[in-house]
């Protein structure tokens, strides 16, 4: 009887459930970039002028009077003439002050949010190739059965 037992659980060990593989991949990634760029620039620009114009001017009017009488003036000979001379001198001041003001504001905000799940589950399984050990099994169990038990 013991001969049939561990016969029987030989067989039933052998025939068992197939092998099974999982192999399980998981990737998890997440990135979150927050930045913000706040940039002021203030400029202030100052454009004087300072210019100065001089000018002379030197005005000689002849007018003629009478033209039977001779004018002379610096080896020039005039007949009858009036003669008007006008010097000037005179000063053009530019003084002119420009101011610039030139305000720059730059307002750079950037976000980014990356959330990466990555699941991956293999599963391998075998079958088992001893499914004739089962009918196997079952015919010797049977006919123990038939031949020990009925008798």
């Amino acid at each position: 009887m013991w001969k049939y037992l561990f016969l029987i659980l030989t067989i039933s060990f052998m025939t068992s459930c197939g092998s099974k593989k999982v192999a399980v991949l998981k990737n998890e990634q997440e990135t979150k970039i927050d930045s913000i760029v706040t940039e002021k620039k203030n400029s202030i620009s100052i454009q004087e002028n300072n210019i100065i114009i001089n000018e002379y001017i030197n005005e000689l009017e002849i007018i003629p009077i009478d033209t039977a009488k001779p004018l002379i003036i610096d080896g020039k000979t005039y007949f009858n003439a009036a003669i008007r001379v006008k010097k000037t001198n005179r000063q053009v001041v530019d003084t002119t002050k420009i101011t610039v003001v030139k305000i720059e504001n730059k307002f750079v905000e950037l976000k980014k949010e990356e959330k990466i799940k990555q699941s991956d589950k293999k599963v391998e399984k075998k079958s088992s190739s001893f499914w004739w050990l089962w009918i196997l099994l079952v015919v010797v169990a049977v006919s123990a059965v038939i031949r020990y038990a009925l008798k």
